[in-house]
């Protein structure tokens, strides 16, 4: 899945190819065993993955894929009877991609979706709509992604949000510029197939750096 991986790049990682065929863990073992083998990773039944570009500017993607029951061989410690126990329950894995180029081909609107549907069990979705709009030659930008999830937490529905909004201004003869919002909700969960280190996240942030590239000055670059 690493070819054209840039095309499902966004602020919030809702993608990470990693998460199909990841080592099971769906479910543990129940009490009273103690575990043999387990497969190393999930098998993957069969996957397709498209991507092209129209000759209007849209850039589309998208990955489906198809994951196998898989079980893990246990032990009983009451009367060493071994038995099998279902770790990851049959799976599928969507991920589509839409990316609009916008006043120009350095700006562009994208909407990014994924979900996973078990057999038996629990799905997950997300969902969110991106935008990098550069203006002024390209010296400055305005960039941010707005999204989405539905998933189970420990078994209760839990719907949450997140939301990165970014402005900057990345080139110019001496002063290089950027600010960033972000706030993601409690219930806002994408490790599913995504990846993210932390939700319930408040964040303002800005940092301003101060460039010469004349050969006379010892020091080039300086931020703030």
């Amino acid at each position: 899945f690493m070819e054209g991986a840039k095309i499902f790049a966004t602020p919030f990682q809702l993608f990470y190819s990693r998460r199909i065929g990841r080592a099971p863990n769906r479910h543990s073992i129940p009490d009273g065993f103690d575990e043999i083998s387990r497969p190393e990773a999930t098998t993957i039944l069969g996957a397709v993955k498209i991507v092209g570009r129209s000759s209007n500017g849209l850039t589309y993607g998208l990955i489906n894929a198809v994951t196998d029951e898989e079980y893990v061989v246990c032990e009983s410690k009451e009367n060493s009877e071994k038995r099998k126990f279902l770790i990851e329950p049959l799976s599928n894995y969507l991920v589509f991609r839409l990316k609009k180029e916008i006043l120009g081909t350095n700006s562009h609107i994208g909407l990014l979706g994924t979900s996973i549907l078990r057999r038996h069990d629990t799905s997950a979705l997300t969902g969110g709509i991106d935008w990098s709009i550069k203006f002024l030659e390209g010296e400055y930008a305005f960039e941010g992604q707005i999204a989405g999830s539905r998933t189970y937490i420990d078994d209760e529905l839990k719907r949450g949000y997140a939301a990165q909004i970014t402005f900057s201004k990345q080139s110019g003869e001496h002063i290089e510029a950027r600010l960033i919002l972000e706030k993601d909700s409690p219930e806002f969960e994408i490790n599913e197939l995504g990846y993210i280190r932390r939700n319930d996240f408040k964040c303002i942030g800005a940092n301003l750096s101060f460039k010469e590239m004349s050969e006379h000055w010892k020091l080039k670059r300086m931020y703030f």
